[in-house]
């Protein structure tokens, strides 16, 4: 009887573990492109996948290396999503590349968790928080590229140093010397 018990409750630990999200990200782009001093700004809605409606209190971004998160414009987002429902578009966190950076150039995967609960007889929970759902990322960091024209604001500069060093080293013209 008590392997039954213990098999039940694995069941049911199981079950609950295995249930689907609460919620999707659906990020607008999941992957972005920066250089360093760059940020990179995430958007996107969430779904309710729910019957309820769930609070969304938090996000986690989880984001290893050269980077700098910044995660409040999505506290002035939407503060819950109905069941069933989508919320409109907006920032939900934004990436800083840390300059100088020294990490090898590339794409970085990153995760962002939405945490909550669900509302229970339409009272908002400000404390619950539940993982409600998560989604990948990718930063691209690339390697600083000059401009196109920086070298053809070079070359004038160049040629005007030429032609004076040229100029003084063969010394006054005929004309503007004095006559003998």
């Amino acid at each position: 009887m008590k392997t039954l018990q213990l098999f039940l409750t694995a069941l049911l630990l199981a079950a609950g573990c295995a249930r689907a999200s609460d919620i999707t990200i659906n990020l607008d782009e999941t992957t972005l492109t920066g250089g360093p001093g760059g940020i990179l700004t995430f958007t996107g809605t969430i779904t309710d996948n729910d019957s309820a409606t769930v609070d969304l209190n938090e996000l986690d971004v989880s984001l290893a290396g050269m980077f700098s998160v910044d995660n409040t414009p999505f506290l002035l987002g939407p503060p819950t999503v109905a069941a069933g429902e989508t919320t409109v578009d907006f920032t939900l966190f934004t990436v800083t590349i840390d300059d100088p950076y020294t990490d090898p150039f590339g794409p970085v995967g990153g995760t962002v968790t939405i945490v909550g609960g669900e509302e229970v007889d339409n009272v908002y929970d400000p404390t619950a928080i539940n993982p409600l759902g998560e989604a990948d990322f990718t930063v691209n960091v690339a390697a600083a590229v000059p401009e196109v024209g920086t070298p053809w604001m070079v070359l004038p500069a160049l040629a005007l140093v030429f032609l004076l060093c040229r100029r003084r080293r063969e010394g006054p013209c005929e004309a503007s010397r004095p006559a003998a």
